[in-house]
């Protein structure tokens, strides 16, 4: 149900961004012709101050809906991206059956496949002579020897069920943060994750958290925002972490890419 009012809420958001942008256009189109109807009439009345002040306050009102386009139309969406195909991919530990798979876009490339335990993966957009990163994914698994590992789910499903300010609770998330924090670009010091909440994926039974991430760097105003969703799983062997992030207009946007994206999470259980 938290999936499910995210994503509407999130598709009413651009929905309305949209609307915006179409009334945008529709004042651009409209104010020029509309302002020189009136500016002829009045000075085919004589009113000649006021139809040169009317010319005067069109052509400000233009140059301002046509500046604002620019801004929120061609400059936010140039980093704006479509995903459409997805493709299998994993991370293991290297020891038996601990093997974390997944689907992921295609435009996302492998950065790091040296350590057998953690993969990442990233998607860059040329613009201009730039190659800016606009999306990432990182799969980490964990093997953990021994009965011991038969305890540990619990004591995590007890630690999240707590209070969030509870000392096992900040534990888990720090842990969390760590891994999510290591996989942004470098300067994005500002990362923050939601409360656990379970994930919903037929493949997995039990002991399996999704938390929403949001992350931008504090001392740059045009850096874009970016907003993703970090999994914490146990299975038989061990834990597995996971993470997807984009630029926030392709996260809000491709929705329905991420929840297929989640929905194909397998481990060992």
């Amino acid at each position: 149900m938290t999936n499910t009012t995210s994503q509407i809420n999130s598709i009413n958001k651009a929905g309305t961004n949209n609307q915006h942008h179409d009334f945008l256009w529709l004042a651009t189109g409209l104010i020029p012709p509309l302002g020189l109807v009136i500016s002829w009439w009045l000075w085919f009345n004589r009113s000649l101050k006021k139809a040169a002040f009317l010319v005067l306050l069109v052509s400000i009102m233009s140059l301002a809906s046509y500046l604002v386009i620019y801004y929120q139309h061609y400059k936010n969406q140039s980093l704006r991206y479509h995903y459409i195909s997805l493709q299998l991919a994993g991370a293991t530990s290297g020891a038996p059956n601990t093997t974390l798979s997944f689907k992921k876009p295609v435009e996302f490339t492998t950065i790091n496949n040296n350590s057998s335990y953690l993969i990442n993966y990233q998607h860059k957009l040329k613009r201009r002579d730039t190659n800016v990163l606009v999306g990432l994914s990182a799969a980490s698994s964990i093997h953990i020897n021994g009965p011991a590992v038969l305890g540990y789910p619990s004591i995590v499903a007890d630690a999240l069920k707590g209070q969030v300010s509870s000392p096992e609770y900040q534990t888990v998330i720090e842990n969390l943060l760590s891994f999510a924090t290591s996989q942004l670009p470098k300067a994005f010091d500002n990362v923050n994750l939601s409360n656990a909440q379970s994930l919903d994926n037929t493949n997995i039974k039990n002991y399996a958290w999704q938390f929403d991430l949001t992350a931008n760097d504090p001392g740059s105003k045009k850096a874009p925002k970016w907003q993703g969703k970090v999994v914490y799983l146990w299975g038989k062997n061990g834990a597995y972490y996971f993470i997807v992030a984009t630029v926030k207009q392709n996260w809000v946007s491709n929705q329905q890419i991420w929840q297929q994206v989640f929905d194909s999470i397998k481990i060992d259980q």
